[in-house]
């Protein structure tokens, strides 16, 4: 099965608040529509903070999304209130930050959602428990950078749920995003890698069966750009185009899905996703 999870963040790159309409109209609405549009029901997540802002800016998606997930076309995947680095912050402010979000979630989408995606991707086994203690049932941890150093794990592991280990002994099942499947994505996306080759790719990722997370990051760098690097390409437009037809031609070669429909394939195995030499997995690459 192929998942499909957009990050959404208003705080994204410290974007100056007058352009936060325009990214609600050029990166929000757009991904809401690719369950209108295209086989692929939409996962998103957003930090609490953030859905407020967007139901000051336009009220109307906050109803669109509403209606889509009451549909069963979109999953409202959990954060936290505030977006942060978790593992840097004390236990007590990770707590309040996780409730807020969820009451968040519930004044505003009328949902207490059953997974959330790790804030920046960075794990600590003291977050398990606080999870599990907020009502969460599961939580999305990058693969890549976990495997790195647990070279054993066999690698079909990436394709299923297991269990993270918490610093007390619990244990959460956790769904694993993938980096490269993710930047594979972006490139499709932004013109640098050409429809056949994506499909073949995920063909190829998805031939042992399994679930694979195509996209688990960032809305705002689709027919819009941030401005963070020196060697950012210009936005094209159209990216959500192009999107909508590689998640058309993906919906022929495996199953559209949501997170919770991952998890319903079973946790397996429990792991320790942190060792000595990488004790806060987090997305990132060497460089």
């Amino acid at each position: 099965m192929l998942v499909c999870l957009f990050h959404l963040n208003l705080a994204f790159s410290s974007l100056p608040a007058e352009r936060r309409p325009e990214i609600v109209q050029r990166c929000y609405w757009p991904m809401l529509e690719l369950a209108r549009r295209t086989p692929f029901p939409i996962a998103f997540e957003a930090p609490g903070w953030t859905l407020e802002q967007i139901a000051a800016i336009d009220s109307d998606w906050i109803a669109a999304a509403r209606e889509l997930i009451a549909a069963g076309r979109a999953e409202l995947v959990g954060s936290s209130y505030a977006q942060c680095a978790a593992p840097l912050l004390p236990a007590e402010v990770n707590r309040w930050n996780l409730r807020l979000g969820l009451e968040a979630y519930e004044a505003l989408l009328g949902v207490r959602p059953q997974t959330a995606m790790l804030c920046e991707q960075a794990y600590a086994p003291g977050l398990v428990p606080l999870y599990a203690q907020a009502g969460y049932e599961a939580i999305v941890a990058d693969w890549d950078n976990a495997y790195r150093s647990h070279a054993d794990w066999p690698l079909d592991t990436r394709r299923a749920p297991q269990r993270a280990v918490g610093a007390d002994g619990s244990s959460l099942p956790v769904i694993w995003s993938d980096s490269i499947a993710f930047q594979k994505f972006q490139r499709y996306a932004h013109a640098e890698l050409d429809l056949e080759p994506y499909v073949a790719f995920v063909r190829g990722a998805v031939a042992g069966g399994g679930a694979l997370l195509l996209y688990a990051n960032d809305a705002e760098v689709f027919d819009h750009r941030p401005g963070r690097f020196a060697a950012e390409p210009a936005a094209r437009e159209g990216e959500w185009d192009r999107i909508a037809e590689a998640l058309t031609a993906l919906a022929e070669i495996d199953t559209p899905a949501l997170p919770r429909d991952v998890l319903a394939l079973g946790a397996g195995r429990e792991l320790r996703l942190e060792a000595p030499a990488h004790p806060i997995p987090v997305k990132n690459q060497d460089k």
